[in-house]
């Protein structure tokens, strides 16, 4: 009966082990993780600053593609308004 009790004791020193290894993997894997969710977080904060400035220029653009077709209305509607912006233009 010793040997029996003495191999399952073993066999639970091999199991415990082997517990051991799988929880070191899963705490490095862990820790690799946490790693890459704080580079992550890093690229996106990034990411959204660029993208804050590229909203920025696009609404300036659009702004400024308002203001042209505008002023492209007003010349059309009134084409004397250009011929004596172009005088002016050139006289100063």
């Amino acid at each position: 009966m010793r040997g029996v009790f003495f191999g399952l004791e073993r066999l639970y020193w091999f199991q415990e082990e082997a517990d051991d290894e799988v929880l070191a993997e899963l705490k490095r894997c862990q820790d690799e993780l946490r790693l890459l969710v704080q580079e992550n977080e890093r690229e996106l904060r990034a990411m959204l600053a660029l993208l804050n400035e590229e909203m920025v220029r696009q609404d300036i653009r659009r702004k400024l593609a308002a203001q042209d077709n505008e002023v492209s209305s007003r010349a059309t509607k009134n084409p004397g308004l250009t011929e004596a912006n172009n005088f002016h233009s050139h006289a100063i």
